[in-house]
C-alpha cells in the first residue's frame, strides 16, 4: 500500500507552532487545564489539518472536500534533505511539544475508543522521536532504486486529480521543482552522506541511475509518458476552457522537456558516476549505531514492541509449522495440477468481482456508496522496477472517493493474481482502509500511517481468501497450499533479512546454509541491504496478525470487524483492547 513517507510528512510540521496551535484550539484552556475526551478530539482534528497544511500533494490525494478545512489552494513541493544534523535531531526531538500537550489529557476519563486513540498517538510520535538518533541511516530514502522521490513521483504525478486548477498548477509545479530537489538529493549524497562514511554500494547508485534513465528516456518521435498523462487529465478538466487546456498542455511539455526530463537525466549522470567509485555493500549490522537503528525500524515497520531476536525466534518456527502444513497438503495434490498466472486488468478485475461477492460471508462490508476499485496500468517506464501492484489510500474524508489499484503486469513477480487482488483489494488495503474511514474514525488516526498492521491485515486477507478461490477442488487445493509457501517464504525473507542487517550475516555465510542456498541470490542480499526490514510489515506483521487472532475469543467475522475498527496501531494496543 502506497503512502506518503510518514518522517517526511512530520517533518515538514513547525513543530512549535503546532503546540501553540493545539493550544489555541482547546477553547478556554489554559496552561495547567487537565484536558477531556472532547480536547483530545480537537487537538487530533487540528494536528490533522496541520500536517495537510502547505501540503497540496497530500490534500489531492488524500481529502476529498480540502475546503471544508480551509485546505483548498494549498501549494505542493518536494520535500528537500536537511543538510544540517543539529537541526534535524532538534526538529524531530520537537515532537515532544506535541506529546506535552496530549499528556494533558485525563486518561481515566477517556472512553474506550478515546484510550485507544490516544495510546497510538502517544506510541506514534514517541517512536517517531526516536529517530533523532539516526540522522545518517534515517536519511538515505530520498533517492533509490525500487523507492525514493525518483521513483514515486511519477506516480503521484498519475494519481494527482485535476479537480481544480490549483491541482494543475501544483502538477506543473512538482514537475519543475525535480530539477532544484533532484539536484538537492545528489548534493546530499555526495556532501552528507559519502564524507560521513554512509554511502551506498556501488551496485545501489547504479540501480539509482538505471531507474532515472528509464524514466527521462523518450522513443524517437514519441512524446514523454508523463506529457501524455498530463493531457488525458487536462482534457477531463471541465472547469477550463478548450484555450485554457491547450495552454496548460504547451506549459506542461515544456516543463517537463526542459526541467523534468533533464532532472532525471543529471540525477542519472550523478549516480552514475558515484556507481564507479567502488563503494562496497555494507548491511546495517557493519555500522556502529546499525543494530539498534534496525531495532528501531524493525518495531516501527512490524508496529510491534517485539525485540528483533523474539521476532527472529517466532519467525523460525512459524516457517517451519509452515512449510510442513504445505507439505502434507501438497501430498493429496494430483501429479499435473498447475495454476496459470493471469495479470491482465481483466482477469484481475474478475478476481475483484469475485471476492467482493464473497468476502460478506467473513468479513465486515463497506459503505454502499464506496465505488469500486479502478485499475491502472504501471508507466511502462516504471515497470521494471516497481512492485507487481499497490493499493492508494483512498481520501480519508469521503466514502465515495475513488479507489485506486495499480497494476504491474509486467512485473508479476510469481504472483497468480487472485492473491493481489485479495492482498490490494478485498479482503485487503481497500477494505482495510475504506471501512476504517467509513466507521466514524478520527481523520488523524486514518493519516498516521502503521506500515505493519496494514501489510499484516493486507497478507493475513490474502492467506485467508484462500477459501473463495475457484476452480476444482484439486485446484482450490493447489491454490491454498500456494498462499501456505508464499507465506513461508515471507517469513524466510523476514529472517534472512534479520541475519543480514541485524546480525551481520556475510553472503557466503547465507549461501552456505541448506535452507536458503536454493532461494538466496546477490540480488536478494542487494536488495535487504537497500530496504532493511521491509519484509518485516509483511511476514512478522502477518506472524502478529495470525497469533491475535489465536488469541480472540469467537468467531472470524467478529474478530476482522475489530481489527478493522480499530485502525492503523500497533499489534500491542490490538491485544490490550481486544
Amino acid at each position: 500500500m502506497k503512502t506518503m513517507k510518514h518522517k517526511r510528512l512530520i517533518t515538514m510540521v513547525a513543530l512549535v507552532l503546532v503546540a501553540v496551535m493545539l493550544t489555541a484550539t482547546l477553547s478556554g484552556c489554559h496552561l495547567f487545564k487537565i484536558y477531556d475526551e472532547g480536547d483530545l478530539l480537537a487537538m487530533m482534528n487540528e494536528l490533522a489539518v496541520t500536517m495537510f497544511t502547505g501540503d497540496g500533494l497530500s490534500v489531492n490525494i488524500l481529502l476529498e472536500n480540502p475546503e471544508k478545512l480551509d485546505l483548498d489552494g494549498q501549494p505542493a513541493s518536494l520535500p528537500l534533505p536537511d543538510f544540517d544534523k543539529e537541526s534535524y535531531e532538534e526538529n524531530m526531538r520537537g515532537l515532544k511539544e506535541i506529546l506535552g500537550i496530549f499528556n494533558m489529557v485525563n486518561y481515566k476519563k477517556l472512553s474506550t475508543k478515546g484510550k485507544m486513540d490516544y495510546d497510538t498517538i502517544v506510541d506514534y510520535f514517541s517512536t517517531l522521536m526516536q529517530y533523532a538518533d539516526f540522522y545518517y541511516l534515517d536519511n538515505r530514502d530520498y533517492v533509490g532504486s525500487s523507492d525514493g522521490w525518483n521513483v514515486l513521483l511519477p506516480l503521484y504525478l498519475d494519481k494527482l486529480a485535476f479537480k481544480t486548477e490549483n491541482d494543475v498548477k501544483n502538477w506543473l509545479s512538482l514537475a519543475e521543482q525535480t530539477q532544484t530537489a533532484f539536484a538537492e538529493y545528489a548534493r546530499f549524497e555526495k556532501e552528507v552522506l559519502i564524507p560521513a562514511g554512509y554511502a551506498r554500494s556501488s551496485i545501489a547508485y547504479g540501480e539509482i541511475a538505471e531507474q532515472c534513465e528509464s524514466i527521462a528516456k523518450m522513443a524517437d518521435g514519441e512524446e514523454h509518458f508523463l506529457i501524455t498523462i498530463f493531457t488525458d487529465k487536462i482534457l477531463n478538466a471541465d472547469f477550463l476552457s478548450d484555450a485554457e487546456k491547450q495552454n496548460y498542455i504547451l506549459e506542461a511539455t515544456s516543463k517537463i522537456n526542459e526541467k523534468l526530463v533533464p532532472a532525471y537525466q543529471t540525477l542519472t549522470t550523478e549516480m552514475r558516476a558515484l556507481s564507479e567509485a567502488n563503494y562496497p555493500t555494507k548491511s546495517l549490522a557493519e555500522y556502529s549505531e546499525g543494530k539498534a537503528y534496525y531495532e528501531l525500524l524493525f518495531r516501527d515497520t512490524s508496529s510491534s514492541s517485539d525485540s528483533v531476536e523474539t521476532a527472529y525466534n517466532n519467525l523460525k518456527v512459524a516457517f517451519n509449522e509452515t512449510i510442513e502444513e504445505a507439505r502434507t497438503l501438497q501430498a493429496s495434490i494430483e501429479q499435473g495440477v498447475t495454476l496459470t498466472p493471469d495479470m491482465s486488468i481483466e482477469a484481475l478485475e474478475r478476481y475483484y468481482q469475485t471476492l467482493k461477492s464473497r468476502y460478506a460471508e467473513d468479513f465486515p462490508t463497506l459503505d454502499a456508496n464506496t465505488p469500486d476499485a479502478t485499475f491502472f496500468e504501471v508507466p511502462d517506464a516504471m515497470a521494471d522496477f516497481y512492485n507487481p501492484a499497490s493499493y492508494f489510500k483512498s481520501a480519508v474524508d469521503s466514502v465515495t472517493a475513488p479507489e485506486t489499484i495499480y497494476v504491474n503486469s509486467a512485473n508479476a513477480g510469481g504472483y497468480l493474481g487472485f492473491d493481489i487482488i485479495s492482498h490490494e483489494g478485498l479482503p485487503g488495503h481497500m477494505l482495510q482502509h475504506s471501512y476504517h474511514k467509513s466507521s466514524g474514525a478520527n481523520m488523524l488516526r486514518s493519516l498516521l500511517g502503521y506500515v505493519g498492521y496494514a501489510e499484516g491485515w493486507a497478507s493475513y486477507a490474502q492467506y485467508y481468501s484462500a477459501k473463495y478461490f475457484e476452480g476444482t477442488e484439486q485446484e482450490k487445493l493447489a491454490y491454498k497450499v500456494q498462499c501456505l509457501l508464499d507465506k513461508a517464504t515471507t517469513y524466510l525473507y523476514t529472517i534472512i533479512d534479520i541475519e543480514i542487517n541485524y546480525y551481520g550475516k556475510t553472503k557466503e555465510q547465507l549461501y552456505a546454509d541448506e535452507t536458503y542456498k536454493q532461494i538466496f541470490s546477490d540480488r536478494m542480499y542487494e536488495y535487504m541491504i537497500q530496504n532493511p526490514a521491509v519484509y518485516a510489515s509483511y511476514g512478522y506483521g502477518n506472524y502478529k496478525m495470525e497469533q491475535l487472532r489465536k488469541a480472540f475469543k469467537g468467531r472470524d467475522y467478529d474478530f476482522h470487524l475489530y481489527v478493522l475498527k480499530c485502525g492503523p496501531t500497533t499489534y500491542e494496543i490490538l491485544a490490550k483492547y481486544m
